[in-house]
């Protein structure tokens, strides 16, 4: 009989029994009970991270951010990243090396704790596209991400290393 009910409706079952008798005054009970088919009702997806920031170093990217508003039905964050070649390759159509494009991350998840609002990506090439993922999440699921796409900081040519000794040689001279 259970079995022919809808899944997504709650139902009243009234169910009359004669039970044992306890007293001389009870000999029959009737009882109600209340059932769903319905599951319990999940969290709602987490929001993306707000106010993704990141500062580019040379051969590092600092990324921070702050909580997702509703905070409290967070459990952490998970950061991605991956290099997606120079905007000269990307206007070309041509994607980072490996010909991943949007396939793959390069790295990731990092997991980090609820309370973390900012993480320092390292050993990154200098002057290359990278873009950065970050997503907050809760013991169901994922939520929405926060995305961010920058270029590292170039490294010094020959050209301005030099430029920078004659600088700096002109003013020891000066003092």
């Amino acid at each position: 009989m259970l079995a022919r009910l809808s899944l997504h409706a709650v139902f009243l079952l009234f169910v009359s029994s004669c039970l044992l008798p306890l007293s001389p005054l009870a000999s029959s009970s009737s009882f109600l009970v209340l059932f769903s088919s319905l599951p319990a009702p999940l969290p709602p997806v987490p929001f993306a991270p707000a106010e993704l920031k990141v500062r580019a170093r040379m051969e590092s990217l600092v990324v921070s951010w702050q909580p997702p508003p509703h905070p409290a039905q967070i459990s952490g964050y998970k950061l991605y990243w991956r290099e997606v070649g120079t905007e000269e390759d990307e206007a070309n159509g041509e994607s980072a090396p490996g010909g991943r494009g949007d396939q793959a991350w390069d790295v990731g998840p990092v997991r980090l704790k609820k309370k973390v609002k900012q993480y320092e990506l390292t050993q990154l090439v200098p002057g290359r596209l990278y873009e950065v993922k970050l997503v907050a999440f809760n013991k169901h699921e994922d939520g929405y991400a926060a995305v961010w796409k920058g270029k590292t900081e170039k490294a010094p040519t020959p050209d301005m290393r030099s430029q920078q000794s004659i600088t700096q040689k002109r003013a020891f001279s000066r003092a």
